[in-house]
């Protein structure tokens, strides 16, 4: 039995620090907006007005205050001067949320990417062979679509940091970058996603909010996979563990 609680509290300890290094990088809570015509481009002014974020500065309260933080995404491709390729998913957020993924990681706050400039994933950067400093191409996915004769759509950025977060998901394929000094070339992007992203008080009671907008997806929702398998695997140590006492007390 002792070995049993012991290897558990293990197991809890465990689940207990994958849920802390997922929320230092990963917002409590995403939401993507639907935007009309006019605004799905450059323009994003007047979003505080949208009925969405209006229901959700309700909660924000003095002393429950709830961040809320516009953030866009979209699918890109990265090659780099030695002609290798692949996929990842561009993260544009503001100041404010750079600095808190630095202080929550590292413990301070460094340089923030400055125009023309992007944070990569280390596993990222590895599978690139790119360093801090080096200068790599993003490009939009559809353009591999377009007719030979058509110029692409491209933007060559720097690497600021390389960034380790041991989250695997954003360590292996998410860039960041602050948001209106880079890929501006991308706003019209078939990919492109305009979201807002938000810091609860208490990250582990989301329900309220779900409850008002439930297309909101929470960090569980987001990494739902991960928490199952983790959850299955806490199930069959158990179950070997009980048998295995079982057999011995027989």
């Amino acid at each position: 039995s002792g070995a049993f609680v012991l290897i558990m509290s293990v197991m809890s300890g465990l689940n207990g620090n994958i849920h802390k290094r997922i929320l230092k990088v990963e917002p409590h809570m995403v939401l993507n907006l639907q935007l009309p015509n006019k605004q799905a481009g450059k323009d994003l002014t007047n979003l505080e007005n949208h009925p969405d974020w209006q229901k959700l500065k309700k909660f924000d309260k003095p002393g429950n205050k709830l961040e809320i933080r516009l953030v866009e995404t979209q699918d890109v491709i990265l090659r780099t001067v030695d002609g290798f390729f692949r996929g990842a998913e561009a993260r544009s957020i503001d100041r404010e949320s750079l600095s808190k993924i630095l202080q929550d990681i590292y413990g301070g706050v460094d340089e923030i990417p400055g125009k023309g400039e992007i944070w990569i994933g280390a596993d990222l950067a590895r599978t690139l062979g790119v360093f801090e400093g080096d200068f790599i191409l993003v490009i939009p996915p559809e353009t591999l679509l377009l007719p030979q004769d058509q110029m692409p759509v491209f933007e060559k950025v720097r690497v600021a940091k390389i960034l380790r977060s041991n989250v695997a998901e954003v360590d292996n394929g998410v860039l960041f970058y602050q948001r209106g000094l880079t890929l501006e070339n991308f706003t019209q992007s078939a990919s492109r996603k305009i979201g807002l992203e938000m810091r609860a008080p208490d990250p582990f009671d989301l329900s309220k909010y779900k409850k008002v907008l439930p297309e909101i997806q929470t960090w569980q929702d987001r990494n739902s996979a991960l928490f199952h398998a983790l959850k299955i695997e806490k199930i069959v140590i158990a179950i070997f563990l009980l048998m295995s006492g079982l057999i011995a007390t027989f």
